[in-house]
């Protein structure tokens, strides 16, 4: 019978040798720790470009701002990356960056969507491909099965797949778990398409990340609609290699010489050049680089400093906090890239003004610009053109005169800016008929006295001479009260020609109220303008076919820019979000972002209803002094008067023709 508890004694027994396990490469891989580096980090280091016009390893240099978008696509709490921009913009390059990245780092099932089918492959096989075999973090990771490389996917040793698909092929949208999502071109996306490539993430709840890029189409497209659902919507801020000021560049600085208007002259580089909005510095394409590269540099993501900036990105007003943000907007505008020359852009302007077709209009806004097509914009973009093309010299060459005879009063208006004045004087005659006489900048801030000083003396000493050989003087002038208000209100008080004036948005108010309201705060009395309603007139004006009663003239030495500025608005159809109700409202044109001419004309149309001049009677008085010059007799002095003081004739009344308007006999 055997013994249960007794125990065998196998110590007589030699050691067994050490048990060795051996790792699959594969799994060498799954169990490799993951290096802490973002995706700028691993870019920069890593990948390399083959397919480019510029190939070699990933220069940072060469796009900067893709920077901080690539630092925020490496952060845990983003989720969904929404990039908005034009051609040459590199998105679609960002895409295959943050593909090598999560293939390296943090593998997934991976799903890339292209517009269409031909596209898709030749991403597959032109970028993808060459990238693995021309990155080295990326080539170790290929098998050695050639099976794993197709036209639809991509298996790497580390199990990460890579599904290929296009916006119709709903079959392959509509499978297989996905985590990490890069659609491309989503405008051109049926929304049935989208819709099931996102149910495609639910599997990866918490850890998915998807990116969208496209270039801007229309203002209902995919990519400019999902802007209102992100909760961060970030710009590009170029810092100016020259005053060191940041700014969101916009075409509307770009300036090319004076009268060019055919796009074929601006066909060289460095025909048209960016003008620095601070400090008024010329820019070519080099400064626009170093702008870029000195603003990605900044980084300061909780706004210790200043504010906030995550590599030369800041948040708009309306967006939340960029650290914490799970879904994140960024426009990238052509005018960044160093791809994109000034002059090109320019000429794609002229090109829309001169032949303003669709397909003209589109390329200027998607391409050229990174912005959606305004709604019924064809066509309107020819007005700036025609008010341009309708410049006129007043009188015949080396006349002494600046008024013309159907003329007779002059008004003035001032516009408040952060870093300068604006000023037009503005003559009128029957029939509310205008003529533009002179338009200046003052430079300096507000808040100095000196630039104050400079309008004053300007606007004391302006004499205009008339076509009867009167001279005329500024009979009023409105001043803009709503930007530096108690330095403009200051400046008011020191002559009774000048009133105060304020813009106000609301729709439906008259241009110029009953009566002006008072401002304890300016210490002056200011009418509150209903600058739409003002607006809505002055564009009506602008329709008026030939001289007469409400046509607006403006003479040869009016540049191009100020017909930009005078036409950088047009009325959009809006909700009211406190009514709810859908009205017209004046918002800037996309690509457009200085409206002081058209805000200062406005002006000038409520000082003149402020003036209520009376143009029979200053029209009788103009041709009574022509009369009285013309009839005077030729002064001759008498014999042996040589030498003897003259008696001076009395001073007679001051003739009042209207409220404001006067003229010394």
């Amino acid at each position: 019978m055997t013994n249960l508890a007794h125990k065998e004694d196998y110590t007589w027994l030699p050691a067994p040798p050490p048990r060795r396990f051996r790792l699959l490469s594969g799994e060498k891989a799954v169990f490799r720790a993951r290096p802490d580096e973002s995706a700028a980090q691993w870019a920069k280091g890593e990948r390399y470009i083959a397919v480019s016009s510029m190939p070699g390893p990933y220069d940072p240099d060469v796009t900067p701002y893709l920077t901080g978008l690539l630092e925020l696509y490496s952060q845990e709490h983003l989720r969904e990356l929404y990039i908005a921009g034009g051609s040459q913009s590199a998105k679609t390059d960002f895409m295959h960056t943050t593909w090598g990245y999560d293939a390296v780092i943090d593998p997934g099932p991976t799903l890339i969507v292209m517009q269409d089918r031909e596209t898709a492959v030749e991403t597959l096989t032109d970028r993808l491909v060459t990238m693995l075999e021309n990155t080295p973090s990326l080539r170790r990771l290929r098998t050695g099965n050639p099976d794993d490389i197709s036209t639809r996917r991509i298996r790497l040793r580390t199990g990460m797949v890579t599904y290929l698909g296009w916006a119709q092929s709903e079959k392959r949208l509509a499978s297989k778990p996905i985590r990490y999502g890069k659609f491309d071109e989503v405008d051109l996306w049926p929304e049935a398409s989208i819709k099931k490539a996102y149910a495609r993430l639910r599997a990866y709840e918490d850890s998915y990340k998807v990116i969208e890029c496209c270039t801007a189409s229309t203002e209902s497209g995919r990519i400019w609609v999902v802007r209102k659902q992100a909760q961060a919507r970030l710009d590009f801020w170029p810092v100016c290699p020259f005053c060191g000021e940041a700014h969101i560049m916009d075409a509307a600085n770009i300036q090319w010489p004076e009268g060019i208007m055919d796009p074929a002259k601006l066909g060289d580089k460095g025909s048209a050049w960016y003008q620095c909005p601070h400090c008024n510095a010329k820019w070519d394409e080099e400064d626009r680089n170093q702008a870029v590269r000195s603003a990605a540099a900044l980084h300061d993501p909780a706004g210790e400093h200043g504010p906030v900036v995550w590599h030369g990105w800041r948040p708009r007003p309306d967006s939340g906090d960029i650290r914490s943000a799970a879904r994140i907007w960024a426009h990238i505008p052509p005018l960044i890239s160093r791809f994109v020359p000034f002059h090109k852009i320019a000429a794609a302007y002229l090109l829309t003004l001169v032949e303003p077709s669709g397909a003209n209009l589109q390329y200027y806004y998607n391409d050229c610009l990174g912005l959606p097509v305004p709604e019924d914009s064809e066509g309107e973009l020819t007005s700036e053109k025609e008010l341009y093309e309708r410049r006129q010299n007043y009188g015949p060459d080396g006349a002494d005169w600046q008024v013309p005879m159907a003329a007779v009063v002059l008004t003035g208006a001032v516009d408040v800016q952060a870093d300068r004045l604006e000023c037009e004087i503005v003559a009128w005659g029957e029939g509310h008929e205008s003529w533009g006489i002179e338009y200046k900048v003052f430079h300096g801030k507000p808040q100095e006295v000196a630039v104050w000083d400079q309008l004053h003396d300007f606007l004391d000493a302006a004499r205009y001479r008339h076509e009867t050989g009167a001279e005329l003087h500024v009979a009023k002038v409105a001043v803009d009260v709503g930007y530096a208000g108690d330095h403009a209100g200051k400046f008011v008080r020191r002559s009774r020609r000048y009133v105060a004036v304020r813009g106000s948005n609301t729709r439906g108010l008259p241009l110029v109220p009953r009566k002006a309201s008072k401002s304890r705060k300016w210490r002056v009395s200011f009418y509150e303008l209903g600058v739409d309603t003002g607006k809505d007139t002055l564009f009506a004006w602008l329709t008026a076919a030939g001289s007469g009663p409400r046509y607006c003239h403006w003479h040869m030495k009016y540049d191009f820019e100020y017909f930009r500025m005078l036409c950088a608005e047009r009325p959009k159809k809006e909700k009211n979000r406190r009514t709810g109700r859908i009205e017209t409202v004046w918002a800037l044109r996309d690509g457009f972002i200085r409206n002081e001419a058209l805000d200062i004309r406005v002006y000038n149309l409520a000082i003149r209803e402020i003036l209520n001049p009376n143009y029979a009677r200053l029209t009788t008085k103009l041709r009574e002094q022509m009369e009285e010059l013309q009839e005077a007799p030729p002064t001759a002095e008498r014999p042996g008067e040589a030498g003897q003081a003259k008696p001076k004739p009395k001073k007679k009344a001051s003739f009042i023709a209207s409220k404001g308007v006067q003229f010394d006999d």
